[in-house]
């Protein structure tokens, strides 16, 4: 990204230059302050891209005209370089982050860290990789925490999800809803609402 922008940046200049260049030396009607050199052309251009514009040189009233649409090209390229060094900064960080966690080795700190709510000293494969997402910034706390009441909400005291008569019940009738009829596999089968009550009666709505 770096090597793109000194590469725009040069481009643009260059181009700045051989304009100018080739306007000042068709114009006839310049004044000795207005037969700029390559130097004051160089100087012109450099401060035109950077849209520092010091207002310090007497123009040739035919370059004016460059000179709008040069700038439009100066802010743009200014622009694109504030936002690339603003992306530059943020792979930056993620890669830093990367490399800290594959260095990253058992330790009390680490255990810490990444174990659930329970703290028993252990780190589950799903501890593990939910501490990592976060770790790794792939996910937020604020993705992560109306999935875990979702979870508080539908778990049992000891922390599972498991099936209740209750539960059994309202799962059936949610299965045989209309809506179901247009899911994935509603339509994989071709089921209407009609077809769902008939496997349920027969108790093959499982094999599915």
């Amino acid at each position: 990204l770096a090597m793109e922008l000194i590469l725009e940046f040069i481009i643009l200049n260059a181009l700045g230059v051989f304009v100018t260049r080739i306007i000042i030396l068709f114009a006839t009607d310049n004044d000795p302050s207005e037969q700029w050199n390559w130097m004051t052309s160089i100087y012109w251009a450099v401060q035109t891209t950077t849209t520092i514009g010091y207002g310090d040189l007497d123009m040739p009233f035919a370059l004016r005209w460059f000179q709008i649409f040069y700038l439009i090209l100066s802010t743009y390229f200014v622009g694109n370089a504030i936002s690339g060094l603003a992306g530059l900064q943020a792979q930056i960080a993620d890669i830093r982050r990367h490399t800290a966690w594959r260095r990253s080795e058992v330790s009390k700190g680490m255990i810490d860290e990444m174990q659930g709510y329970e703290h028993d000293n252990k780190i589950d494969q799903y501890e593990f990789a939910m501490a990592s997402l976060l770790m790794l910034r792939k996910v937020s706390l604020e993705d992560l925490n109306p999935i875990m009441d979702k979870f508080r909400e539908l778990c049992d005291e000891k922390g599972f999800i498991v099936v209740s008569d209750a539960r059994e019940q309202s799962t059936s009738e949610l299965f045989l809803d209309e809506g179901f009829a247009s899911t994935r596999l509603g339509k994989q089968y071709n089921l209407t609402k009609k077809d769902l009550v008939a496997l349920h009666e027969q108790e093959a709505i499982g094999d599915l």
